[in-house]
């Protein structure tokens, strides 16, 4: 378990990773209601042949399913012993470079400071492929007019920021997992 003065120390990372939850799950919101702007306007944006617009809706169905099978997918191989391990070995190492400062912290300490740019890395890519269901939606209520079956993409992508969201019990996890390996 982290200690108070370790807490302290990854309370800025946190809220950067919050923010950016709540700028993804913003922009979920703000698409939707873009397309009801687009169903106010009497029709689609781009005129497209109605026969076109059922086999696009389907293609971006399967690329959306996709999308869910990377996010399990990419969660569970992060999560998984051997993710784990890369990481800490310095195999897989982060895209994210964050240097928080661990002088004086306890071990367990260190080791969720060691562990948070891995975990931030998850959820963002986590967040982006979620919040791209989204964006398919949108592409089908610009394309159609309609908003039912893009309201099924909109409630998918917000289930699935929901569901994923960031949770630090989930980061003590991780590294007391991590120290095992």
């Amino acid at each position: 378990m982290i200690t108070p003065e370790g807490r302290k120390t990854v309370e800025g990372l946190l809220k950067r990773l919050n923010v950016v939850w709540i700028i993804l799950f913003a922009a979920v919101a703000a698409v939707a209601a873009v397309n009801i702007f687009i169903l106010q306007s009497g029709g689609p944006l781009i005129p497209i042949e109605a026969a076109f617009i059922t086999p696009l809706s389907a293609m971006l169905g399967i690329v959306a399913l996709v999308d869910v099978g990377a996010i399990v997918f990419i969660d569970r191989w992060l999560k998984s012993d051997k993710g784990l391990k890369n990481y800490m070995q310095g195999r897989g190492p982060t895209a994210i470079k964050i240097n928080l400062p661990t002088a004086g912290l306890l071990d367990d300490d260190k080791l969720v400071v060691t562990m948070l740019p891995h975990y931030f890395q998850i959820c963002v890519i986590r967040w982006a492929l979620a919040a791209s269901v989204g964006i398919y939606g949108f592409v089908i209520a610009a394309l159609s007019g309609t908003a039912y079956v893009p309201s099924l993409f909109y409630a998918a992508a917000v289930a699935l920021l929901w569901v994923f969201r960031y949770s630090f019990e989930e980061v003590e996890a991780l590294a007391m997992r991590a120290r095992s390996l």
